[in-house]
């Protein structure tokens, strides 16, 4: 070998599948990020970029098996496509990694999911819902779905964080439905100028006025109580759902591949859910959000993937006045 030869090292197989239309991902969008990706997998990766229709997927992923095993199959689903994705019988030596809006339930056990922070989606809902309060007049935000057992409490703690952040004058309360009265809210008292709940009482809320709703469980089932009173939803879960529902978690950025292909490259892929900081933190649904709140979107998104914001400081930052208030009276903590 020639004094100024280097050994040649093989690289690794790799292919990105774009199922469906995924929302921020095409061709194009993954060879813009290809630049990034080189810089920090020493270019030990060799992938390709495959469009098609969930229906070609089974096929393809043979084929790939057999030209590349060992290799890693990069699933990128449009939201409607992701149970039927999940459903694939994939080839079994070959590595799977599927890119979600959030954790699927019925991730195989052999499977990475990558998705972005629960935490820092709650923080994003949070403040957009509370800046969308503040801008149509109604200054309060109802969270639903906060007593459901499959709630974390630091979800919910970090959308607090997020909704105080904006405006501690604003109220924030627990909502729930009620067969007789529709959307009704817990009683709400007040610590120093933060709105926090008393109680756990249905009482109607918000009368003739529009609401806005932070929801972390499911609204399918009560979409017309919602409807009705005019709410607009910011959800943490109906990725699927159209009106009231305006905001969902967004699938993550190509950048996301990054990541995985580092990790990938430095033997250190692992099944099970891998996290990112993601460029696309959030999904706007409806078209008739205020151009600001877009502008807001970028912004805190921004400031959570750069670390300036980080939703456990933000929360334990709060009053201790208020955080023991709900902990107590919501989380059933002290």
């Amino acid at each position: 070998m020639l004094p100024d030869m280097k050994p040649t090292v093989p690289k690794l197989a790799a292919e990105v599948i774009l199922v469906g239309r995924p929302v921020g991902w095409s061709e194009q969008k993954v060879a813009a990020a290809e630049e990034g990706m080189n810089s920090g997998n020493g270019n030990s990766v060799d992938y390709e970029v495959l469009q098609l229709q969930p229906s070609e997927l089974t096929s393809a992923l043979e084929k790939f098996g057999q030209t590349s095993p060992g290799g890693l199959a990069v699933l990128v689903p449009s939201e409607p496509d992701v149970a039927r994705v999940l459903s694939v019988n994939a080839p079994t030596d070959i590595k799977m990694t599927v890119v979600a809006s959030a954790l699927p339930p019925s991730l195989p056990n052999s499977w990475q999911a990558v998705v972005p922070s629960r935490l820092e989606v709650s923080y994003a809902l949070g403040y957009l819902s509370a800046i969308l309060a503040q801008e149509d007049g109604t200054r309060a935000v109802g969270l639903f779905g906060v007593h459901s057992p499959s709630v974390q409490h630091s979800e919910v703690e970090a959308a607090l964080a997020g909704i105080y952040a904006v405006n501690p004058n604003l109220a924030a309360a627990p909502i729930h439905i009620s067969a007789s009265v529709g959307v009704a809210s817990a009683p709400r008292t007040t610590v120093g100028n933060t709105y926090v709940p008393s109680s756990v009482a249905s009482t109607p809320i918000y009368s003739n006025t529009a609401q806005v709703v932070l929801s972390f469980t499911s609204v399918a089932r009560y979409r017309h109580s919602f409807e009705t009173s005019g709410s607009r939803i910011f959800s943490m879960s109906d990725s699927r759902l159209a009106a009231p529902v305006v905001a969902v978690p967004g699938t993550p950025s190509p950048e996301a591949l990054n990541v995985v292909f580092s990790e990938y490259a430095a033997g250190k892929w692992q099944p099970g859910m891998r996290t990112v900081h993601s460029q696309s933190l959030l999904r706007f649904l409806s078209g008739s959000l205020p151009a600001s709140l877009l502008a807001e979107s970028h912004a805190v998104e921004d400031s959570l993937r750069n670390g300036t914001v980080d939703p456990r400081s933000a929360w334990t930052n709060l009053p201790p006045a208020v955080r023991t208030l709900w902990s107590s009276r919501v989380f059933g903590t002290s």
